[in-house]
Formats: C-alpha cells, structure tokens, sequence
C-alpha cells in the first residue's frame, strides 16, 4: 500500500492506494473531476508510513472537532496496510 499527498493546484487529500492511478481514481470518486490526469499524477507527492501517520494525525475529527492525534492515526494507517484497504483518508476542509 502507497500513501499519496494531494497539493495545489488541487484540492488537499491524503490517499492510500495501490498505485498512482488508483489514486487519481479514488480522487475523482471522492474529491472532484481531474482534468489533466498527467499532470495531477507529477504533481502527486509520495509519502512513507511514519510521514502519512504524522499527516494522518493532523485529520480533525468530526466528533471532537480535534485533530485525532498519533495514536488514533498509527491505527488508522496500520489497518490500512494490514487490510489493503484503499481510501480516502482526509480532504481539503473546504469540501467539507
């Protein structure tokens, strides 16, 4: 499992998939419509596990209105690899 970081020119989003394209599909799903899939795929920015836990951690929680902290964020990213499981972790607070 990869972790992608979404930046400008495009909404924020932090995404685990199993590759780019994936990525830009779980993108267009989840936060808008990709008009240049090349140039968003340069513009991906591809992070370890401990650099997508800290940006994870970062998330506000719609409960708490917190960020969920590094505890609740190593479990989210862990559980990730250990299911596989591709999704969107957080978007631009804007879209929310």
């Amino acid at each position: 499992m990869k972790f992608f970081e979404v930046k400008s020119p495009y909404y924020y989003a932090l995404i685990a998939a199993k590759n780019e394209e994936e990525c830009a599909e779980l993108y267009e799903q989840v936060v808008t419509d990709i008009e240049n899939r090349e140039e968003f795929i340069r513009c991906l920015h591809e992070l370890n596990r401990n650099e997508a836990i800290q940006e994870d951690a970062k998330k506000i929680s719609e409960e708490t209105l917190q960020p969920i902290g590094m505890e609740e964020a190593t479990k989210d990213i862990f559980t990730i690899i250990n299911e596989q499981k591709s999704c969107v972790l957080s978007i631009d607070s804007t879209l929310v």
